[in-house]
């Protein structure tokens, strides 16, 4: 039997103060717990020992699982360097960093962050913090972006728009082969209002010519753009048969497995079944997994014997996209399987929970809790818990609310904790700890 079924799961499953290694935890996920202990005792362990480097640290680097939508985490974490009399630190600290070493996630994430830091903080009073954004600022070979243009322009508005869009252009001119999207207009006309951006730089366009050849090299992308949408077939219109001859020629392995998908969630039912049907007679295996990604959104009206061989397969690949293909499709077998490999602890990683959620029934949820594991690996935590919200999000059951605790307390990922947390609410099932906490959760600072 596993050890989480002897959890009574409506106790608040943490006790302040936390001791140093639950805070960590809960600073790098985003619980709200974290900020609920520097309120009522500091930046003070349980065992008396001083906090303080480690909310720095949670300050100038960039530890969330997922930084490309774990936005507010910044705003979130000065708040608790704030709570804990440490915001004087994170600012010193911040001036005198050098070099930012690659931990956990890639440099650009943690150099994001700072400056995410310095945006927060010369809002709070620190105007020396404006002229080291703008030294930050400027092109990264390594990316091809040019980083920093959005602090700089969320903490200088209109003059900051004029200046980042400048500095784009004159570079630009070094190089006429050179060339540059509209993400800078685009972000300030969802912040500010559509067409503000255009209007403020036609302006000045005259007096700067880099804002002038900036606005040249944007018009020339969008008309292009326009004429490609304008001029070629929609991908969602290829027809099955040249789906087919894509991936049996090969020319599929340039395609993205997402855009399979979403060929096939269009597709209607004929195409479908072509590309099914070739899949059965397929023998190679890079071939198999391009004809499973097109059933990635879509249901697969048919399963034989050969496909459910392939959730045993050796090729964790193809097992992967095998449960992804059939966490789609109602059928009695794939809930026997499922189990059976809950029993052995099988595959909680590679998906097997997805096989549940179209073949669940009362009573599975035993079973599924007898099948939760806790990984240390971060992704391979993602991953389980990433199959449970989705099968939670689909049957809003108060009868399931061990696997959502579960999933709140060991996801990684603050947007699956948001889901879990939205299930419970839907099911009326959210117990009082969790409702508090959530309040001062990361996510919901937001």
């Amino acid at each position: 039997m596993s050890v989480f079924e002897h959890v009574c799961w409506d106790e608040q499953q943490y006790e302040l103060p936390l001791s140093r290694d639950s805070f960590w935890d809960g600073m790098r996920k985003g619980l709200g717990r974290v900020r609920l202990h520097v309120e009522k005792h500091g930046a003070v362990d349980c065992d008396g020992n001083d906090l303080t480097e480690m909310i720095v640290t949670g300050c100038l680097f960039d530890f969330s699982y997922w930084p490309q939508v774990e936005e507010g985490r910044t705003e979130w974490m000065c708040g608790i360097a704030e709570k804990a009399g440490a915001l004087n630190i994170v600012a010193e600290r911040l001036l005198s960093l050098s070099d930012v070493p690659q931990i956990w996630v890639e440099r650009s994430w943690h150099e994001k962050r700072r400056r995410e830091v310095a945006v927060v903080l010369y809002g709070r009073g620190d105007k020396q913090m404006k002229g080291w954004v703008y030294e930050m600022f400027g092109y990264d070979e390594d990316s091809g972006w040019f980083l920093g243009w959005d602090e700089i322009v969320s903490m200088d508005g209109e003059a900051g728009l004029i200046f980042v869009c400048d500095a784009i252009g004159k570079w630009l001119l070094e190089d006429h082969d050179r060339s540059e999207d509209d993400v800078v207009v685009r972000w300030y006309d969802e912040k500010f209002g559509k067409g503000k951006a255009n209007r403020i730089l036609d302006k000045v366009k005259e007096e700067k010519v880099g804002v002038k050849r900036y606005l040249d090299v944007v018009e020339q992308l969008r008309e292009r753009w326009c004429g490609e949408r304008t001029n070629g077939l929609r991908w969602e219109d290829t027809r099955g048969e040249e789906i087919v001859k894509m991936i049996n020629d090969g020319s599929a392995k340039r395609i993205a497995d997402i855009r399979l998908a979403n060929w096939g969630k269009a597709a209607d039912e004929d195409a479908l079944e072509m590309v099914r049907y070739a899949m059965r007679g397929e023998e190679d295996v890079a071939k198999l997994k391009k004809y499973l990604a097109v059933f990635g959104l879509r249901e697969m009206l048919q399963i034989d014997d050969r496909i459910l061989g392939w959730l045993a397969d050796d090729d964790r690949e193809l097992r992967r996209m095998t449960y992804n293909a059939l966490g789609h499709v109602k059928d009695e077998r794939l809930r026997e399987i499922g189990l059976a490999k809950l029993r052995k602890k099988e595959d909680v990683v590679d998906g097997v929970y997805r096989l549940f959620k179209r073949n669940f029934l009362d009573g599975d949820e035993h079973e599924l809790v007898a099948g939760l594991s806790v990984f240390d690996d971060a992704f391979d935590m993602h991953d389980e818990v990433l199959d449970l919200v989705d099968l939670l999000q689909g049957r809003c059951d108060g009868k399931l609310l061990r696997l959502m605790i579960f999933a709140y307390e060991n996801t990684p990922c603050g947007e699956c904790r948001q889901r879990v947390v939205e299930s419970m609410e839907k099911a009326g099932c959210m117990p009082t700890w969790v409702r508090d906490e959530w309040t001062w959760d990361a996510v919901f600072s937001v």
